[in-house]
């Protein structure tokens, strides 16, 4: 039985571990935002640009595609995607508008 206990804890820890190296920097964070959205070929093959805010901010940048992922649903672009800063992972938004 201890067996079986020491194997799911294993399994949750190489999730956690797995999460925190895809979230460690904003390009590998909207990477994996953008495969779990169902883009998987342009997660790997789209540039990222950062957009520039009036007000500097550390802990908010804003990023958009090129090219641009649709939505598949209404077929409307998805322009721009948020990325706030929390200790040391990254956690990405769909924001909207570019």
């Amino acid at each position: 039985m201890k067996k079986k206990i020491i194997k799911w804890s294993r399994v949750v820890l190489f999730f956690i571990i797995m999460w925190g190296l895809l979230h460690s920097t904003p390009h590998s964070a909207l990477r994996t935002r953008l495969f779990l959205e169902g883009h998987p070929k342009l997660a790997f093959t789209t540039s990222i640009e950062e957009i520039e805010l009036g007000s500097e901010s550390e802990r908010v940048k804003l990023y958009i595609f090129s090219p641009k992922p649709k939505d598949r649903v209404t077929g409307n672009s998805k322009l721009a995607y948020k990325t706030t800063r929390i200790g040391i992972f990254y956690i990405v938004t769909y924001h909207g508008g570019g």
